[in-house]
């Protein structure tokens, strides 16, 4: 309600501020129904998302650990080449490197899976991300229309009031 309304001179009665209080209708946006659907369809893609990037790190992790791993047993078969070689026990250290690697390679291929999992996800949630973008900015503007015809209509009951009072006291 504009200030000019609330002073006591324009609004007499109780009766009036309530009428007009009444007949200003509340702002609703026509697919908001759908601008919560287009919410709810992103956070789901945003959960996804999350989900395939976790899965993405946990096989980094593992990847890292395996080359870690490798690298101990090439540091202990340099350490017991140092104190003395035993073939059987180079050789056991040797297929177990082998093991190591093939997972290794197992894990790489399992990691460039999960990346253009996480691409299309990620694409997906751009996509949903756009849409809900697209109809707030629609909803912005209806907004904005809406506070324009409120703004109109406080004016012309203004000039209604002011006339109305004018001719009143001509008489």
């Amino acid at each position: 309600m504009p200030d000019a309304l609330k002073s006591p001179k324009l609004f007499r009665s109780k009766v009036l501020k309530v009428a007009y209080i009444t007949r200003v209708k509340k702002f609703q946006f026509r697919l908001d129904a759908v601008l919560k659907y287009k919410k709810i369809l992103k956070d789901k893609q945003l959960a996804q998302y999350n989900k395939a990037m976790q899965g993405y790190r946990e096989i980094e992790d593992k990847i890292t650990s395996l080359d870690a791993k490798q690298e101990e047993v090439y540091q202990s078969m340099i350490q017991r080449a140092q104190e003395g070689f035993n073939l059987l026990d180079h050789q056991s250290k040797e297929i177990f490197n082998q093991k190591i690697q093939h997972e290794r390679n197992t894990e790489t291929i399992r990691l460039a899976k999960r990346q253009k999992l996480v691409q299309v996800e990620q694409k997906k949630l751009v996509e949903y991300s756009r849409d809900e973008k697209g109809l707030e900015i629609l909803k912005e503007a209806a907004l904005e229309d809406y506070k324009k015809e409120l703004l109109a209509e406080e004016i012309k009951e203004i000039d209604d009031l002011v006339s109305t009072r004018f001719r009143v006291n001509e008489y």
